[in-house]
Protein backbone atom coordinates (compact mmCIF):
# COMPACT_ATOMS: atom_id res chain seq x y z
CA UNK A 1 0.00 0.00 0.00
CA UNK A 2 3.00 2.79 0.58
CA UNK A 3 4.46 1.65 -3.05
CA UNK A 4 0.70 2.97 -4.67
CA UNK A 5 0.93 5.82 -2.18
CA UNK A 6 4.43 6.30 -3.40
CA UNK A 7 3.69 6.33 -6.95
CA UNK A 8 0.63 8.21 -6.96
CA UNK A 9 2.50 10.69 -4.67
CA UNK A 10 5.56 10.54 -7.33
CA UNK A 11 2.98 11.02 -10.32
CA UNK A 12 1.74 13.81 -8.94
CA UNK A 13 4.98 15.54 -8.55
CA UNK A 14 5.54 14.54 -12.19
CA UNK A 15 2.33 16.18 -13.51
CA UNK A 16 3.06 19.61 -11.09
CA UNK A 17 6.43 20.01 -13.22
CA UNK A 18 4.89 19.10 -16.77
CA UNK A 19 2.51 21.31 -15.76
CA UNK A 20 5.39 24.80 -14.58
CA UNK A 21 7.29 23.72 -17.40
CA UNK A 22 4.53 23.85 -20.08
CA UNK A 23 3.46 27.28 -18.32
CA UNK A 24 6.98 28.64 -18.85
CA UNK A 25 7.34 27.40 -22.14
CA UNK A 26 3.79 29.52 -23.15
CA UNK A 27 4.83 32.25 -21.06
CA UNK A 28 8.74 32.89 -22.76
CA UNK A 29 7.50 33.52 -25.93
CA UNK A 30 4.82 35.88 -24.82
CA UNK A 31 7.60 38.02 -23.01
CA UNK A 32 9.91 37.80 -25.83
CA UNK A 33 7.30 39.43 -27.99
CA UNK A 34 6.91 41.83 -25.40
CA UNK A 35 10.42 42.89 -25.28
CA UNK A 36 11.02 43.15 -29.00
CA UNK A 37 8.01 45.56 -29.39
CA UNK A 38 9.65 47.79 -26.39
CA UNK A 39 12.54 47.58 -28.47
CA UNK A 40 11.01 48.18 -31.48
CA UNK A 41 9.73 51.20 -30.20
CA UNK A 42 12.65 52.89 -28.40
CA UNK A 43 14.21 53.07 -31.60
CA UNK A 44 11.97 54.34 -33.52
CA UNK A 45 13.68 57.52 -33.84
CA UNK A 46 11.16 59.58 -32.25
CA UNK A 47 12.16 60.20 -28.77
CA UNK A 48 9.30 62.03 -26.47
CA UNK A 49 7.15 62.47 -30.42
CA UNK A 50 9.51 65.53 -31.36
CA UNK A 51 9.38 64.61 -34.98
CA UNK A 52 6.22 65.37 -37.07
CA UNK A 53 4.46 63.12 -38.86
CA UNK A 54 6.30 61.82 -42.01
CA UNK A 55 9.28 63.05 -40.75
CA UNK A 56 11.98 59.88 -40.18
CA UNK A 57 15.59 61.17 -38.32
CA UNK A 58 16.98 64.59 -37.83
CA UNK A 59 15.78 67.84 -39.34
CA UNK A 60 18.43 68.40 -42.34
CA UNK A 61 19.72 71.19 -43.85
CA UNK A 62 20.95 71.88 -47.51
CA UNK A 63 22.69 74.97 -48.96
CA UNK A 64 24.32 76.08 -52.01
CA UNK A 65 26.26 79.53 -52.53
CA UNK A 66 26.50 81.66 -56.38
CA UNK A 67 28.64 84.43 -56.63
CA UNK A 68 28.21 86.98 -59.23
CA UNK A 69 29.93 90.20 -60.10
CA UNK A 70 28.50 93.42 -57.84
CA UNK A 71 28.74 96.87 -58.12
CA UNK A 72 32.76 97.80 -57.94
CA UNK A 73 34.69 95.58 -55.51
CA UNK A 74 31.94 94.04 -54.82
CA UNK A 75 30.95 90.22 -55.65
CA UNK A 76 28.00 89.28 -54.44
CA UNK A 77 26.95 85.82 -52.64
CA UNK A 78 23.53 84.44 -52.98
CA UNK A 79 22.67 81.61 -50.25
CA UNK A 80 19.68 79.50 -50.93
CA UNK A 81 19.12 76.94 -48.66
CA UNK A 82 16.26 74.13 -47.64
CA UNK A 83 15.36 72.81 -44.39
CA UNK A 84 13.39 69.67 -44.56
CA UNK A 85 12.21 66.85 -41.73
CA UNK A 86 11.71 69.34 -39.14
CA UNK A 87 9.11 68.34 -36.17
CA UNK A 88 5.70 69.61 -36.82
CA UNK A 89 5.53 71.72 -34.02
CA UNK A 90 8.37 73.69 -35.15
CA UNK A 91 7.15 77.01 -37.07
CA UNK A 92 9.96 78.90 -38.78
CA UNK A 93 14.07 78.46 -39.09
CA UNK A 94 16.90 81.32 -39.11
CA UNK A 95 20.47 80.78 -40.52
CA UNK A 96 24.08 82.52 -40.22
CA UNK A 97 26.56 82.68 -42.97
CA UNK A 98 30.30 82.73 -42.35
CA UNK A 99 32.10 83.21 -45.27
CA UNK A 100 36.43 82.67 -45.31
CA UNK A 101 38.69 83.34 -47.56
CA UNK A 102 42.09 81.55 -48.68
CA UNK A 103 43.91 83.05 -45.39
CA UNK A 104 41.55 81.47 -43.27
CA UNK A 105 40.18 85.19 -42.16
CA UNK A 106 36.05 84.68 -41.59
CA UNK A 107 33.75 87.04 -42.44
CA UNK A 108 30.20 86.82 -40.48
CA UNK A 109 27.08 88.70 -41.77
CA UNK A 110 24.84 89.80 -39.26
CA UNK A 111 22.10 89.45 -41.73
CA UNK A 112 19.96 86.00 -41.29
CA UNK A 113 18.43 84.06 -43.79
CA UNK A 114 15.43 83.45 -42.26
CA UNK A 115 12.12 81.01 -43.45
CA UNK A 116 9.08 79.67 -42.53
CA UNK A 117 8.04 75.92 -42.25
CA UNK A 118 5.04 73.99 -43.75
CA UNK A 119 4.81 70.29 -43.32
CA UNK A 120 8.58 70.52 -41.79
CA UNK A 121 9.78 71.71 -44.89
CA UNK A 122 11.11 75.21 -45.87
CA UNK A 123 13.68 77.58 -47.31
CA UNK A 124 15.20 80.82 -47.74
CA UNK A 125 17.24 83.20 -49.93
CA UNK A 126 19.76 85.76 -49.07
CA UNK A 127 22.14 87.86 -51.08
CA UNK A 128 25.33 88.92 -49.12
CA UNK A 129 28.20 91.36 -50.47
CA UNK A 130 31.95 91.00 -50.19
CA UNK A 131 33.97 93.66 -50.92
CA UNK A 132 37.35 92.48 -52.97
CA UNK A 133 39.70 91.87 -51.75
CA UNK A 134 38.12 89.25 -49.61
CA UNK A 135 37.11 86.32 -51.86
CA UNK A 136 35.29 83.54 -50.49
CA UNK A 137 37.20 80.30 -50.79
CA UNK A 138 34.55 78.17 -48.51
CA UNK A 139 31.85 79.49 -46.21
CA UNK A 140 29.43 77.55 -43.39
CA UNK A 141 25.54 77.99 -42.26
CA UNK A 142 24.38 77.33 -39.09
CA UNK A 143 21.10 78.32 -37.41
CA UNK A 144 18.31 76.98 -35.19
CA UNK A 145 14.46 75.90 -36.24
CA UNK A 146 12.42 78.14 -34.02
CA UNK A 147 10.36 78.17 -31.69
CA UNK A 148 12.37 75.32 -30.27
CA UNK A 149 15.84 76.24 -30.57
CA UNK A 150 16.96 73.00 -32.19
CA UNK A 151 20.02 73.32 -33.98
CA UNK A 152 20.80 73.62 -37.66
CA UNK A 153 23.87 72.51 -39.14
CA UNK A 154 26.86 73.31 -39.53
CA UNK A 155 27.33 72.90 -43.27
CA UNK A 156 29.06 73.89 -45.98
CA UNK A 157 27.26 74.77 -49.07
CA UNK A 158 27.90 73.63 -52.39
CA UNK A 159 28.48 75.77 -55.30
CA UNK A 160 26.55 76.57 -58.28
Amino acid sequence: MSQVTGDRSTDAIQRAHFRSRRQTTLLLPALLLVVFALLLAGCSGDPGGMQGSGASGAPTLHCATRQTAGQIDVIEVTLTCAVSGAASAETSFTLSYTATNANGQKRSFDATCDGQLHNGEGNCTRTYALVVPFTATSSTVVGKLLPDNRTLGPVTPTKS
